[in-house]
């Protein structure tokens, strides 16, 4: 989906003919589900990428912070692309220690990523962005369990 059109489905206006099967599913279940975005979530991002044979990537991210969305809010073009505006009240920090590292490769872990992972004593942990930004949201009664209502429950 080009930029123009992910900006009008953001917007929702009708999907066009033809659309990638993936794309279309997913506005299908956004549709079902009734769902909406609650959050917006930003933080800064450094990459680093290897152009071997077989690409990897490191990405350090930290300042993750959150605002709610408002959505009535007409949605923009800005420097970075498609930027729905949040409410003026500014952004929260989301509390994490340190930066959030994530490796990523394809096939299998290359030697001197798992010599760097033993040598700084990492440890494999999930830590989604999003789900503890709502969490901390909701901790802090910036969000509340109502704005969830049109979701299934599981």
């Amino acid at each position: 989906v080009g930029r123009a059109e992910a900006l009008g489905l953001l917007r929702g206006d009708a999907p066009r003919a033809g659309l990638q099967p993936d794309v279309a599913e997913f506005l299908a279940r956004k549709s079902d589900a009734g769902a909406a975005p609650v959050l917006r979530v930003r933080y800064e991002r450094e990459a680093y990428e290897s152009l071997a044979s077989d690409p990897v990537r490191m990405t350090f991210d930290t300042e993750l912070c959150y605002a709610p969305f408002d959505p009535r809010s007409p949605f923009e073009v800005g420097g970075r692309g498609v930027e729905p505006r949040a409410i003026p009240d500014g952004w929260i920090a989301t509390p994490v220690d340190g930066a959030i590292v994530e490796f990523k490769f394809t096939d299998s872990c290359p030697s001197w990523m798992s010599r760097l992972v033993d040598e700084l004593e990492l440890q494999r942990e999930s830590i989604p962005k999003y789900v503890l930004s709502v969490a901390h949201a909701m901790a802090r009664g910036v969000l509340r369990e109502s704005a969830f209502a049109a979701f299934p429950s599981r």
